[in-house]
């Protein structure tokens, strides 16, 4: 079974985190998530989760995060459709509010939500809720 690596971080800022609107081009179109992304290989070897979160956050929230703001949240295990993702997920508490800049190729939306909030879209990744709800959010 094919395997694939995927990192994912919940920015909280107050009682809300950040979830943003894939566009077309991506799997499971268009669908809710968090700033996620696969972990990429480097030159020996492949980047560490740490590495993959910090990179993705900032390509797709135009927002530097840093490794001593990550909280780490577990490594969980879906199996959509044909393959296994592994999904080392991450929380950063948000001392302010912080401007979204999205990448128009991946994401058209965003919005700050609670677990509830986010439970009532139609339209969440495959295994949204579930994570909320193993990292206790739910």
């Amino acid at each position: 079974m094919k395997e694939l690596r995927v990192v994912g971080c919940f920015l909280w800022y107050q009682d809300r985190f950040l979830i943003l609107l894939r566009n077309n081009n991506h799997p499971d179109p268009p669908s809710w998530g968090l700033p996620a992304g696969k972990v990429d290989m480097i030159e020996g070897g492949y980047e560490s989760d740490i590495q993959a979160v910090i990179r993705e956050t900032w390509e797709e929230t135009g927002y530097m995060i840093h490794e001593n703001m990550l909280e780490p949240l577990g490594t969980h295990i879906f199996y959509p459709s044909n393959f296994k993702l592994i999904f080392p997920t991450f929380a950063v508490q948000l001392d302010s509010p912080i401007e979204v800049i999205l990448n128009p190729r991946e994401h058209t939306e965003y919005r700050f939500v609670t677990a509830e909030e986010c439970m009532q879209l139609p339209n969440l990744i495959f295994g949204f809720d579930d994570l909320l709800s193993r990292v206790k959010y739910l």
